[in-house]
């Protein structure tokens, strides 16, 4: 007797599932899938806002509208429950999975984040030859680590 398991069936195997709403009015600006890989949050721009999806139910977790485009951000944890937002208006958001949890404001435009969840420090680099330490647990600026070449931050 022929087994008529699924994971038997070419056809079943071959098949291609598609995330539900997985798309923006305009466009998509960053897209990061979290650490333990069931989640997939996007950030799109106008209106800005930020959807996050859950992979095994390939559907819409929480979407969330922002004040200002996002230029970069980070998981903070394993699952889709706390995100650091890098801004374009120079802030940095900390979400929850209740919304925005804190908003801080670093001194020039950010690029790009860097998390070391060791030392629970969040590094914001950019247009400055400097790269800023938030501690997190702390909840205040660490001295900046400072640079000799801009092209470090991007290396």
């Amino acid at each position: 007797k022929k087994s008529a398991s699924l994971r038997h069936n070419e056809e079943f195997r071959r098949r291609l599932d598609l995330i539900q709403d997985f798309e923006f009015r305009i466009a998509s600006s960053r897209v990061r899938v979290s650490p333990d890989g069931e989640y997939i949050a996007a950030t799109g721009i106008y209106p800005p806002e930020v959807k996050i999806f859950e992979s095994r139910e390939l559907g819409l977790k929480c979407a969330r509208g922002l004040d200002s485009e996002v230029v970069d951000f980070l998981w903070l944890s394993e699952d889709w429950k706390k995100l650091a937002f890098l801004m374009d208006d120079r802030t940095v958001e900390f979400h929850s999975q209740f919304g925005r949890h804190h908003r801080i404001r670093v001194p020039k435009h950010g690029r790009a984040l860097a998390y070391d969840a060791e030392s629970c420090n969040l590094f914001v680099a950019g247009s400055a030859s400097e790269v800023y330490r938030i501690d997190l647990e702390g909840g205040m600026f660490q001295v900046p680590l400072p640079l000799r070449r801009l092209e470090e931050v991007h290396a």
